[in-house]
């Protein structure tokens, strides 16, 4: 696998991966596209289209703050599921900040119940994260929060300074925290 990482703002697939963003993510899990477009702008931003020979394969966006790092989203696209293509990416993120935490949420698994939120956790998983046992609510959503050092003790200030930092503008900082309301993240267990 011989992957490229392009930046978003430089990319001639925008289109698609607007696309990919919505068909992978439920409406109350995803930022509407213009504030991830206005936030790519941001020195502690990374969001990049992943081709392997011009095809795309996916997306990635990534807040930094820090000594963390938070993978925000992660999407294959449908074609290339299951192919290693994602464990391949979070391979890289994580060599890429190496000395750093990586940080992220998944819709938490319901209990006892084999489905996508179980496999996706078992992915992250076997893919060097570990569960925090931290749980937040947002947006109706409970989110669990894992992370690649197992004795990382993640705070709700952590989390709320990653939010707070999606973006260097301070219009779209305030916008973000306002239409948001990012100071209402906690954790519920």
């Amino acid at each position: 696998m011989n992957l490229k990482y392009v930046n978003f703002l430089s990319s001639t697939s925008k289109n698609k991966i607007k696309s990919l963003y919505i068909e992978s993510f439920p409406k109350e899990e995803r930022f509407p596209f213009w504030v991830l477009n206005l936030c790519a702008r941001g020195k502690n931003t990374e969001f990049y289209a992943i081709y392997e020979n011009k095809e795309l394969i996916g997306m990635e966006y990534i807040l930094k703050h820090e000594s963390t790092v938070y993978l925000f989203y992660l999407a294959i696209n449908k074609r290339y599921r299951g192919r290693g293509y994602g464990s391949k990416i979070l391979k890289d993120l994580i060599k890429r900040y190496k000395g750093k935490i990586v940080i992220l949420c998944i819709e938490r698994p319901d209990k006892d119940c084999e489905n996508i939120k179980s496999k996706r956790k078992e992915f992250y998983i076997k893919n060097d994260f570990y569960s925090t046992n931290k749980i937040i609510e947002y947006n109706g959503v409970e989110f669990e929060v894992l992370c690649t050092n197992n004795d990382f003790i993640v705070k709700e200030e952590h989390l709320e300074n990653l939010y707070k930092q999606m973006t260097t503008y301070i219009l779209g900082g305030s916008l973000i925290d306002k239409i948001f309301n990012i100071h209402k993240l906690r954790f519920i267990e």
